[in-house]
């Protein structure tokens, strides 16, 4: 699995979720600035988001996460953001964001073979194309590229996601219905 940034740091690779926990990520990145579930690290190529449990199966504090990314994920059956039966400091999620958009064709991606989900509604020209059975998503958009007198379209990169892969599905917390 190709994660951007690990050219240069050569430590995404070790950092996994429902695998790692708070000691890893600070051992390798260093402590947090605050002690909070929710942690920004910003490294030369962009920035990582790292959500970690809290040891219960409550979304109290993903409402919260969810408002500092501007409400943009709603708390639902089906996303990510829905809280996993791990112990608490366990890495959940990993969201990068690079500085620089980078070219689906330089990562070796065939979205062909991802599942296409529509970001928003009011974002029409932005997909998520995800990989739930190892555990990744790419959000990508298409731009039109010039090339001399004539436009192409290219797919471009603008953030990838790690999630729990598949086969954790049975530490999904319950919800209520």
């Amino acid at each position: 699995m190709f994660i951007p940034g690990t050219s240069q740091t050569g430590v995404w690779r070790k950092i996994r979720p429902v695998e790692s926990t708070i000691k890893n990520v600070e051992r390798i990145l260093g402590p947090a600035r605050e002690k909070d579930y929710f942690v920004r690290y910003e490294i030369s190529e962009g920035v990582y988001y790292v959500s970690f449990s809290d040891g219960r199966c409550t979304t109290q504090w993903k409402e919260e996460w969810n408002s500092k990314l501007g409400g943009l994920e709603p708390l639902k059956e089906g996303t990510e953001l829905l809280d996993w039966n791990l112990p608490e400091w366990t890495v959940e999620r990993i969201d990068y964001t690079p500085n620089e958009v980078l070219a689906v064709s330089s990562l070796g991606l065939d979205l062909r073979k991802l599942k296409k989900v529509s970001k928003s509604p009011d974002t029409p020209g932005i997909f998520d194309y995800v990989d739930e059975r190892r555990g990744i998503s790419y959000e990508v958009q298409k731009e039109y590229e010039r090339t001399g007198r004539s436009k192409r379209k290219v797919a471009l990169v603008t953030g990838i996601s790690l999630f729990p892969a598949a086969r954790y599905r049975n530490l999904r917390c319950k919800t209520e219905e």
